[in-house]
């Protein structure tokens, strides 16, 4: 039975209390989970500085309590940008075990896909660190869209990741926020214990109260699993192979306009 915590205690009442608030027109901005949103590119917009956490959650099961986090940064305009994404997390208590740096140039080439190339650097816990990095970032609708990756190390491996983000507005104040990600590699890499093909997959789903200007709250659930020859390598070894977290967190960002 996962024990109660402080964060989750306060972000569930500060959903209930403010659910139960006045109604008011639904600003999403620069607060929304999924990365990719539909543009105009015949419209003439002047550059912009923009940022914020996409997720900055702890996810809790009956075994782990871990700090999870997903920002960016990006500079220009609808048709090109400079993006710096900053993910990482770890096990509460312990070192961080995970943190990754990437440096992007975005070029939207219609108004619903945006190809991305750039670098990526791994500060922990991966034997090679640097990375060669091409995608891309698509918005099918209104609310649905995807964004899809291919990395090439600086050993040669080359892996890969794609996810699919839905998000369908329940109300004026509630949102459901749907993730679906798998990874891949190419090839089996020993010393990460990963094996050729589909080696990870995550579903999660995260309801989101979007009626604060400032950030937005959420609690959900998330599960993942190992796949394939990257699943077997993990039985072999005693490791699980899948876990299923409880999540809870906050979303925020700014944005500036700039001449």
């Amino acid at each position: 039975m996962v024990r109660e915590h402080p964060l989750i205690a306060m972000i569930i009442g500060g959903l209930c209390s403010l659910a139960s608030g006045q109604a008011w027109a639904m600003e999403m901005a620069n607060l929304e989970s999924a990365p990719v949103h539909k543009v105009h590119m015949n419209e003439t917009r002047p550059n912009s500085l923009e940022g914020g956490f996409e997720l900055l959650e702890m996810a809790i099961n009956n075994k782990e309590e871990r700090l999870i986090w997903e920002s960016s940064l990006s500079y220009g305009n609808d048709r090109n940008r400079a993006v710096v994404k900053f993910d990482g997390g770890g096990e509460i208590g312990r070192r961080i075990d995970e943190v990754e740096t990437q440096l992007l140039y975005a070029r939207q080439i219609s108004d619903s896909v945006a190809l991305l190339g750039g670098v990526r650097h791994d500060w922990r816990g991966a034997p090679h660190n640097n990375y060669a990095v091409i995608g891309t970032e698509i918005a099918f609708s209104d609310i649905l869209s995807s964004e899809s990756f291919a990395f090439l190390s600086d050993r040669g491996d080359l892996t890969g990741e794609t996810e699919l983000f839905i998000e369908a507005p329940l109300n004026p104040r509630l949102l459901v926020d749907i993730r679906a990600g798998l990874g891949w590699s190419a090839q089996a890499i020993s010393d990460e214990d990963t094996g050729a093909g589909l080696n990870e997959a995550e579903l999660s789903l995260r309801l989101r109260y979007t009626g604060h200007d400032s950030f937005v709250p959420y609690i959900g659930v998330a599960h993942g699993r190992l796949l394939g020859k990257t699943a077997d390598i993990a039985r072999a070894a005693g490791e699980d192979r899948h876990a299923t977290h409880f999540v809870a967190g906050l979303s925020f960002g700014f944005g500036s306009n700039q001449d």
